[in-house]
């Protein structure tokens, strides 16, 4: 399904632990490791991993839901050559990942499929959305839009970090919203 995160980098400053050979083995395979020690920025691959982790969590989560979240089982795939490539594997299924990184923040978003991953939006704010639908959240804490006018869910993934906030959903639902606006305006 879908999944999000995001990382104030700012704000991550004051995790300087992060990068402790103890938290490492816990958070991260023996690839990954690799992948971040041999970075030209640890501290930062390190978030980059960390992102797509809980990205795969989250989207995994709306697929079977599992109470506990389990980092080291989330591998990120690095090729041959040391690229880190959109595949994260997680109990035996395919995830892709999608990252957008600058100076101040890292996005990242994962869905099921590499066709789901391109239908993937992300919004900093649900302003125009929440006009249409209410932000719920079902029995196990997954969020969801339920729109008014209809019966209708909508899968949204939150992410909050520091000063920034992003939501994933999809393109197709978001038209489906303004479709159903027209019908009911």
């Amino acid at each position: 399904m879908i999944g999000n995160d995001i990382i104030d980098l700012q704000f991550a400053l004051s995790e300087s632990i992060v990068l402790q050979q103890r938290r490492l083995d816990k958070i991260c395979t023996v690839a990954e490791q690799r992948y971040i020690r041999e970075s030209e920025n640890p501290w930062q691959t390190f978030w980059l991993i960390w992102t797509r982790k809980e990205a795969c969590y989250k989207a995994f989560q709306r697929l079977h839901y599992i109470h506990s979240f389990c980092p080291h089982q989330i591998e990120n795939q690095i090729d041959t050559s040391g690229m880190l490539l959109p595949l994260i594997l997680f109990r035996n299924k395919k995830f892709f990942a999608r990252t957008t990184m600058n100076q101040v923040k890292i996005d990242t978003v994962c869905a099921s499929s590499q066709a789901l991953l391109t239908d993937i939006t992300t919004v900093s704010d649900l302003k125009e959305i929440l006009q249409l639908t209410d932000f719920k959240k079902d029995n196990n804490g997954i969020p969801y839009l339920q729109a008014r006018n209809i019966k209708q869910q909508f899968p949204v993934s939150k992410s909050s970090h520091g000063a920034y906030k992003a939501y994933a959903l999809f393109k197709a639902d978001i038209a489906n919203l303004d479709a159903t606006a027209l019908i009911y305006a």
